[in-house]
């Protein structure tokens, strides 16, 4: 028996359909896959390169190392004569208590941030700026605590522990060691970003992304961007901040008080068109 002839004519129709379907002529690749070649992978909206995740993993390094730094060279700093101890003493006392007055303060500003009227949404803030303020406010005040945990600690150390020459000596090789550590990682970590940024201004130019881009871009109906990612941004300005205080180590200087970004206008001063509903709160006040 014959095999049944086939319908190549309804074959054809079905390929034209689903290659119209998926908004790209027959045989040309997807551009989710010349995207993935070029190295990029897709992040909500934008599209990063994997060296975004090796800095925030190298930078969470280095934060610890500045940690660990920070807190050597307030002991080193504590292991001094008698009367240069006692004068350190004086001066932890003062710095823990401006730090306290600060978080008095922030408090007070977090129970002043604008929540809805009572109601069904009386736990949630006024409109989301003023969720996003109240969380500034939250994260600056864990600061100024971990400043004070800091201060308090060391300043009980140097009240039960008299000087000891050899305690100095061991402090001195710590902060040695620690200092050449984080000079080591910002000075890795500020080439990868600079390589990461020349990455990306050469992929904007690049045919084969503008191309893939394009194609996506249509499909999608939503503007799709090339890197950098707004996290890089926050970690390249968390690094900015590292490398001054590498440099202010090298002078032995104790870290100043965490700098608050610039407070926005008043959540409930905002027009109506910033009031589009209450916000969830960020954290428990």
């Amino acid at each position: 028996m014959l095999p049944a002839q086939i319908n190549w004519t309804g074959v054809v129709v079905g390929l034209a359909v689903a290659c119209a379907g998926s908004g790209r002529p027959a045989g040309e690749g997807r551009p989710e896959d010349a995207l993935a070649q070029l190295g990029l992978k897709q992040a909500g909206e934008v599209w990063v390169l994997p060296t975004e995740s090796e800095i925030r993993t190298k930078l969470d390094e280095a934060k610890r190392v500045a940690g660990q730094l920070s807190r050597a060279l307030v002991q080193q700093r504590g292991m001094l004569s008698e009367k240069d101890r006692q004068a350190m003493l004086k001066e932890l006392t003062g710095q823990i208590s401006q730090f306290r007055s600060e978080l008095n303060t922030t408090n007070q500003q977090m129970r002043q941030v604008p929540r809805a009227r009572a109601g069904r949404y009386s736990n949630y803030f006024f409109n989301s700026v003023a969720a996003e303020q109240y969380a500034e406010l939250v994260a600056y005040r864990n600061q100024l605590q971990a400043e004070i945990n800091q201060r308090t600690a060391v300043l009980d150390q140097l009240k039960s522990q008299p000087f000891d020459p050899k305690a100095r000596q061991a402090i001195d090789a710590e902060v040695r060691d620690r200092r050449e550590s984080l000079h080591q990682a910002v000075v890795d970590l500020r080439r990868l970003v600079e390589a990461t940024r020349a990455k990306y201004a050469a992929l904007a130019q690049a045919p084969e992304f503008q191309k893939a881009r394009d194609a996506l871009q249509h499909a999608a109906r939503a503007p799709l961007k090339l890197g950098p990612s707004r996290e890089f941004l926050a970690n390249v300005k968390v690094l900015d901040r590292l490398e001054k205080q590498d440099a202010a180590d090298g002078a032995g200087d104790v870290p100043a008080p965490p700098a608050r970004k610039a407070r926005r206008h008043p959540a409930g001063k905002r027009s109506g068109k910033a009031a589009a509903g209450p916000a969830s709160p960020g954290s428990p006040s």
